[in-house]
Parts: structure tokens; sequence; C-alpha cells
């Protein structure tokens, strides 16, 4: 297809990056081009970057970008998003487990580190863990100050994601009923029923403050805590509503338009310390 139909009007695609594009796959190269267009003061000197990408003028960009914003699969899209995030989670964990990061600290492994955190929120006794898995309190002190060093540095989230996976196996964290839950879901051994962890605006807000904190060189993961979460509490907080998002196209939907709201707040603007948190 080599034209598009806005308002009965019949316009040329544009060339370049665009071409042979869904609205869905194009969508967010228009918003970071749109972004950049913007910055742009004069309008004499947007033209020459609308010609270099492929437009013939700016009512040709702005035809372009209501077309393909009136044609947005918002269910489509938020699914793509989030399986694009979840086979990049995937795959960094893959590459990552061999590595430095992901080896043992003082004899302790990350599942075990895990683990161990879990059963002492369930109020096992810190002691008798420690002589049952035969672990000096020095060797748990260096494993728990770097494992946690491992988490806030790791901008791909491998680390977390993995820690949230041995965590959320003993369904704790302070959702702990949703997180025992949300993995039996996952395994396909039951449906979501409890309540959101946190409200779907929220998610969308957090996700898109987590990923402009991470693009703009800040810490993800001292934004997620913030709003008063630890990487656990996200792990179910992300399984919760992607179960949801699974069993209900309008969910995705509303998902995306709120996703891509704060993804625009935050583009102009840092994330900032969340200060009122109502879950």
């Amino acid at each position: 297809m080599t034209t598009f139909i806005l308002n009965d009007e019949q316009h040329p695609f544009p060339q370049g990056k665009w071409k042979d594009r869904t609205p869905v796959e194009v969508y967010d190269d228009l918003l970071e081009f749109k972004r950049e267009v913007a910055a742009i003061d004069e309008e004499e000197n947007q033209l020459p970057v609308l010609l270099k990408n492929g437009f013939q003028s700016a009512e040709h960009f702005e035809a372009y970008s209501d077309y393909i914003i009136n044609n947005m699969d918002f269910v489509a899209y938020g699914q793509l998003k989030m399986n694009q995030g979840r086979q990049k989670l995937t795959e960094q964990a893959a590459a990552m487990a061999g590595t430095e990061v992901m080896a043992p600290i003082a004899g302790i492994s990350l599942e075990l580190y895990a683990q161990m955190n879990a059963q002492m929120s369930q109020g096992k006794d810190f002691q008798t863990l420690l002589k049952e898995k035969g672990i000096e309190m020095v060797s748990w002190e260096k494993a728990s100050a770097e494992w946690l060093e491992r988490m806030r540095t790791d901008t791909t989230f491998a680390v977390s994601t993995e820690y949230s996976k041995y965590f959320m196996a003993a369904g704790q964290g302070q959702f702990g009923a949703t997180a025992k839950e949300a993995a039996n879901v996952q395994s396909g051994n039951a449906t979501t029923k409890s309540d959101a962890p946190v409200s779907l605006e929220k998610y969308a807000e957090i996700s898109a403050a987590m990923n402009a904190a991470a693009g703009q060189g800040n810490d993800a993961m001292q934004v997620l805590a913030s709003y008063g979460l630890n990487a656990a509490d996200w792990g179910t907080v992300g399984i919760y509503w992607s179960n949801k998002m699974m069993g209900d196209a309008t969910v995705g939907t509303t998902f995306g338009t709120l996703y891509n709201q704060y993804t625009e707040q935050f583009s102009t603007a840092a994330p900032k310390v969340a200060d009122d948190i109502n879950f």
C-alpha cells in the first residue's frame, strides 16, 4: 500500500523507516520523532528534518500522525510491549546466568538468598535458618549487602526479575496471597481472583516512570522504591495485570492509553518520588 486515507483525503505514505509498517509497529518511533520535531523552534528549520525523514511537508507529517493515532490498536500495542519486555528480561537473564553478576556470593546463590528472605518474611527464625543452611553470619551479611547492590545497579533488571521469581514462589512480598496466586496462574493452574495489588493506572504510571528513569540514566529501582514497592512486589504486580490483560482486551487498551500518557509526561520531566501512594 502506497497511500493512506485521512478524512476522505488520500495521502502518500512517507518513505524511510515508516514504509510498510503498521500503526502498532511505528507508534513508538512516531512519538519519538514528534518530540524531535517539536523541539525545533522555527518552522522553517523543521522542514529539512521532515524531508530527511520521508515527509513532504509539515501538513503531510501531521496527516500521517493523525492517521497512525486514529488507527492504533492499543490492545495489540499493549500486548506487543508486554511481550517485548518479557522477551528482553528472559534473554537478559539467560545471557547473565553464567556471568559474574549471577554468581553466588560467599556461597549463597540468588535463589537461596531469595528463599531465605521469603521464609523469614513468613516468620521463620533467622538464626534457625542460618543453622539449617550451614551459613555463617558474616557470609550472610556479605551476601545480603552484595545481592542488594547488584539489584540496585542492574539496569537490565535481570537480577531483580530472577529474585522475584524465587521469592514469589513462596507467595511473599507485601502482596503475599496475590503473589502465590499469580505464580499459579502463570503455570496454568489457576485464574486471577484476588484484588489488584495496585490500580491499573498506578501500574501504568510506575511502568512509565521506571522506563523513563532508566532512559535518563537514573536508578529505576529507586523510583520503584519511592512507590513503596520492592522487586518481589513489582513482579507480583506485573504478573497480576498481565493475566488480566490476557483475559480482557479492554484492560490492555486502557493500559496502553495510560502508559502513553505517562510516557509523554515523563519525557519532559524526570519521574519524581511519589508523595501520596494509595493502593
